[in-house]
């Protein structure tokens, strides 16, 4: 499996993942001017930014070390600007990176909020 099969498998996985736990999932893959946001959902009201980060093995470190400062800067501008372009910029905003690993064939999901 490519890379960006894997990838997308994995963003599929985590959407339902999500789905599962009463996520609302507005947006796949959305771009706006500072880059993409893999995932965007509602619960409780609160707007989430989901970033996928999928690994095969650790040899590259944990998928959550993957996400930088400048990338979270970057989804954090993305969420406001998506948020203005529907009319939710009332609801408060949370940044998450999910971390998604193969054992055994199966696929995990780690969600750790980061702001």
């Amino acid at each position: 499996m490519s890379s960006k099969n894997f990838g997308n498998t994995a963003e599929s996985f985590v959407s339902s993942y999500l789905s599962s736990r009463s996520f609302n999932i507005v947006a796949h893959q959305f771009y706006s001017p500072f880059g993409e946001i893999d995932l965007i959902a509602i619960k409780n009201k609160a707007l989430f930014a989901i970033e996928v980060k999928a690994r095969k093995s650790f040899a590259f470190g944990q998928p959550i070390e993957a996400v930088t400062p400048k990338k979270l800067e970057r989804i954090r501008r993305g969420i406001v600007f998506f948020a203005m372009q529907k009319g939710l910029e009332q609801h408060p905003i949370q940044i998450l990176v999910a971390s998604v690993t193969v054992k055994g064939g199966k696929m995990d999901c780690i969600l750790t909020t980061v702001f």
